[in-house]
């Protein structure tokens, strides 16, 4: 049981005109959000789109539920998000989880995937029950002894998917990688440590890594990874300042 207490949580908005979901295609008015839990010396970062196609949200009003979690422990904050079910957004119980499995991952001296692989291989519960939507399994079939042997060394493109977490997105890029397949991972919207996550994904699985710039893309927020553990991603506060439209603290 980790009792250390969550001592500060902070939210960022990003605000970009425009992004791209390889799925659903281009969204405009894209407001991101970025969340930086700190627990004494460590930190532990999460990423979502918290509004798209429409007015940014406000932040201070879609992050008052980051309250539940103040002041307690990574393992009690983990319960509660367990436990949010349907009175937490999807993204709310995304960004959350992300955040908590990072400092998680970084206390333990392990990448946010590797910290997956292991509690999915126990059968640890990483987090609440999320959406299982992903477009692209319908197409693939999820038995390793169904694959024709011919088709093993056919690359398999894994996009950050619509509605579904970067939990999933990473267990399903090993799930791949297991049964042969060569891996490309693409960056597409993402912007902070779940792109950093994906990138030392990359390497772990010894993937490509396709991160085209375009017009529809955002910049992302850092380069390569500061860390090789947790989501790997880091970010100072006078950068964050600077380049966010809107900041909240949770006291």
């Amino acid at each position: 049981m980790n009792e250390r207490k969550l001592s500060q949580i902070e939210l960022f908005a990003f605000d970009e005109p425009q992004c791209f979901y390889n799925e659903v295609g281009k969204l405009g008015n894209c407001r991101y959000g970025i969340l930086k839990l700190t627990c004494g010396e460590e930190m532990g970062w999460g990423e979502c789109i918290m509004s798209a196609n429409t007015k940014a949200v406000d932040l201070i009003k879609w992050g008052a539920f980051l309250r539940d979690i103040s002041k307690h422990s990574l393992d009690e904050a983990m319960a509660i998000v367990r436990r949010a079910g349907s009175s937490w957004q999807q993204n709310q119980l995304e960004v959350v989880q992300m955040a908590l499995l990072d400092m998680s991952a970084r206390l333990q001296g392990k990448s946010l995937a590797e910290l997956v692989q292991i509690q999915h291989t126990l059968g640890i519960a990483v987090g609440a029950e999320l959406s299982t939507t992903h477009n692209y399994r319908k197409t693939v079939k999820t038995s390793s002894n169904t694959w024709p042997q011919k088709e093993r060394a056919d690359t398999r493109h894994i996009h950050p998917v619509f509605g579904s977490s970067l939990i999933e997105t990473i267990r399903y890029a090993r799930q791949l990688r297991n049964q042969g397949f060569n891996i490309n991972i693409h960056r597409d919207y993402l912007i902070g440590p779940a792109r950093s996550s994906l990138l030392l994904l990359s390497k772990t699985l010894n993937a490509a890594w396709s991160e085209t710039e375009s017009e529809s893309q955002p910049i992302a927020l850092c380069g390569s990874p500061s860390s090789i553990y947790g989501t790997g991603f880091d970010l100072d506060m006078p950068t964050l300042v600077n380049k966010s439209s809107a900041y909240f603290s949770v006291l």
